[in-house]
């Protein structure tokens, strides 16, 4: 408890020594001093010294929440803009750190809102990415003092690939600024306004929360949206398209973003709004056999992860006339017997020169379902058992790939009664009793 009061009594002197050295200070801005200090003081542990410093400065210049730079337009991820007129010293004392967790997943610049107190520093702020308070900086910015002015301060660096909703930290350096020296202070805010991350400080050694400010910050990415989709196959207006045809397609996005599709099909309108694939990384589509003799239009939208899609012109093409193949050939027996198999043979020739699937009904109910396909004009041969006696009519047809459906031939088939012998029992008996001692053979046979 000693030890607390000796580090809080240094602390009262030390921002006293900052209002004598700064004639810009006022009774009021101590007092408002003090009073920060207090809030702060609670929140870190081992009572380690942190300094928040009141600005003098008013009307702070702020830039908008979208930019440009280069040719590419600037997007605004997180961001923390609200201050009350106080910061956090950069300095070789003490530095600061804001996390964060960003909703895309690339970084391109940051800003910062900070301001110079006491004058002009007479060493750089030293900016960083990391993805954790001790470790490596992803990206490193080195500001002179006379690249660093009181308001929005803009960190530029390569585009920085993060990981969507995982905490980053932006730290602030310097290597000067001891006592009265002019030193660098980052904006912030009490009462936590930014949810998604907070305010660390480091000095003596560690790094420790401050779970009610948040610095001032926005986390920037440049985006341009994706190339138009180009290179259609089949290509645009073509004509006699086979009937299994493949929808293929080339885009490109400046940032070398992966891109995502949606395909737009449709027969017989020029303004396709039938989505017929989603959220596709590949950028080709089967659609199904398509109807023959029919015009098809489609376009492709794609889109790059960061809300940016680009449509696609509508492209058409037209499909070829496809004949369905001729009435089968049939042939095979057509008397026959109840049990026993038979087969039969089917042939037709398709105009188109489509291969072809064939369709044996057997006339009882039974049938070979769909077999093939085979080449236009070759033969395809079926087996059957009736197990009923009667006259049965055989039924074919054929189609080609294209579900294009023939008409149906047809064959007559009769299977008779097997030709059984049938013994008279009752004259047999009469007639073993007549002649007791004839007939051996036949009285083996029939069992008499």
């Amino acid at each position: 408890m000693k030890n607390k009061k000796v580090v809080y009594i240094l602390c009262i002197l030390s921002v006293i020594i900052l209002f004598f050295a700064s004639p810009g200070m006022s009774f009021l801005n101590v007092r408002n001093q003090i009073r920060n200090f207090d809030n702060i003081f609670s929140e870190i542990q081992n009572q380690d010294i942190v300094v928040l410093i009141n600005s003098t400065l008013n009307n702070v210049y702020s830039k908008g929440t979208h930019f440009f730079y280069s040719s590419k337009t600037e997007y605004i991820d997180q961001e923390q803009t609200e201050e009350s007129g106080s910061g956090f010293n950069v300095n070789y004392g003490q530095y600061v750190a804001q996390s964060f967790k960003p909703s895309v997943p690339r970084l391109s610049k940051v800003y910062l809102k900070l301001f110079k107190y006491g004058g002009v520093p007479d060493y750089d702020l030293e900016f960083g990415v990391r993805m954790s308070l001790s470790g490596n900086n992803l990206v490193y910015v080195s500001k002179n003092p006379g690249e660093v002015t009181n308001g929005w301060n803009e960190f530029d660096f390569s585009d920085l690939d993060v990981e969507v909703n995982s905490t980053y930290y932006l730290v602030c350096e310097g290597d000067g600024g001891h006592g009265s020296d002019p030193i660098y202070c980052w904006f912030c805010k009490d009462g936590n306004p930014y949810k998604r991350g907070m305010t660390h400080i480091y000095n003596y050694g560690s790094w420790h929360p401050v779970t009610d400010h948040d610095c001032c910050f926005k986390t920037v990415y440049t985006n341009d949206p994706p190339n138009q989709p180009s290179n259609p196959d089949p290509f645009d207006g073509e004509s006699d398209v086979v009937l299994d045809a493949d929808l293929s397609w080339t885009c490109s996005d400046p940032d070398d973003d992966p891109l995502t599709y949606d395909v737009f099909f449709e027969a017989d309108d020029s303004s396709p709004d039938v989505l017929v694939s989603d959220d596709q990384t590949d950028t080709s589509f089967v659609p199904g056999f398509l109807e023959g003799d029919t015009m098809y239009y489609w376009k492709i939208v794609a889109d790059d992860g960061f809300g940016v899609a680009t449509s696609g012109p509508v492209w058409s093409f037209s499909t070829i006339e496809n004949e369905p193949p001729n009435t089968p050939q049939v042939s095979g027996e057509i008397n026959g017997k109840v049990g026993k198999s038979y087969v039969y043979t089917a042939s037709s020739v398709d105009i188109d020169g489509d291969q072809v699937y064939y369709w044996f009904e057997w006339g009882d109910d039974n049938s070979s379902g769909w077999v093939g396909p085979y080449d236009s004009g070759a033969s395809a041969s079926e087996s059957h058992i009736w197990n009923d006696e009667g006259t049965f009519i055989i039924k074919i047809k054929a189609k080609d790939i294209y579900d294009q459906e023939s008409t149906w031939a047809s064959l007559t088939v009769t299977m008779p009664k097997n030709k059984v012998f049938v013994f008279n029992f009752s004259l047999l008996n009469w007639l073993f009793n007549l002649f007791p001692n004839a007939f051996p053979i036949l009285r083996y046979l029939v069992g008499f």
